[in-house]
């Protein structure tokens, strides 16, 4: 599949009235911004897809709120809402929530917590128990990312950066990278959305776990953060985020 450059797709979210509807009437279109990470997101062949876009399109029949989605690589999905160019409401995910990105966003919703683990290939010797282990070994992680903040931050790892996810897995199964950095199931998805056989590789135990979230800029009214905000809670409260989970844990293997 080539690198996904931007896609740019306009999707009805508002459908019907909902308890939110008087609110959602008083703001702007609300834009979204995401990069491709299955199974958060992905396209589909040509459609997005994916855990968190069920999750927003969900939400969006509870807040009764429009809008747009924009696939862009994953480091201009960010600058988008940090440089705040416009007023027009701009909501970002599947977003790490980290001490240093803290202060930048406006933070709506935990939507997922994930392990964050090395793949390496079954033919590596090298046993990783803890990140230190991987010192020496070239490391993949995708530009803009948490991941290579911490990375960059510990000082000791040899980093591979690259401009998606899919270019990491890719780079592990041709031998390119020796470990990538990644949470659990992104990984085991998208080795499978690039067509290898994730059984041809090793993870290592979780290092730790990352609450992944949707979040806005930092300019975005109070009512729209209020908004999304209660429609998350709907969706929790209605047993539909149980069942979309359920749905993509199933279909990725991981239920």
């Amino acid at each position: 599949m080539p690198m996904i450059k931007q896609l740019v797709v306009f999707i009805t979210l508002f459908v019907g009235q909902s308890a939110f509807s008087s609110e959602a009437n008083k703001t702007a279109p609300v834009k979204f911004y995401v990069a491709n990470f299955p199974p958060y997101a992905f396209i589909n062949p040509v459609t997005p897809s994916g855990f968190f876009i069920d999750i927003i399109k969900a939400m969006a029949k509870h807040a009764d709120h429009n809008g747009s989605l924009d696939i862009v690589p994953w480091k201009r999905a960010q600058r988008e809402l940090l440089e705040l160019k416009d007023k027009n409401p701009k909501l970002i995910f599947p977003l790490i929530r980290s001490a240093e990105r803290e202060a930048q966003y406006r933070w709506i919703a935990e939507v997922f917590t994930d392990d964050l683990v090395l793949f390496v290939k079954n033919s590596e010797k090298r046993e990783i128990i803890k990140l230190s282990d991987a010192i020496g070994l070239k490391i993949g992680v995708v530009g803009g990312s948490a991941l290579l903040t911490e990375l960059e931050l510990g000082g000791k790892h040899q980093i591979e950066v690259a401009p998606d996810i899919d270019s990491c897995a890719k780079k592990l199964g041709m031998g390119r990278i020796d470990a990538w950095y990644v949470s659990r199931w992104v990984g085991v998805s998208t080795f499978k959305h690039v067509g290898l056989d994730a059984k041809n590789f090793r993870v290592s135990p979780a290092f730790h776990r990352m609450p992944i979230s949707l979040a806005a800029s930092l300019d975005t009214p109070e009512s729209v953060i209020k908004l999304w905000e209660k429609a998350f809670k709907a969706i929790k409260d209605s047993g539909e985020y149980d069942a979309i989970l359920k749905k993509w844990k199933e279909s990725t293997g991981d239920s």
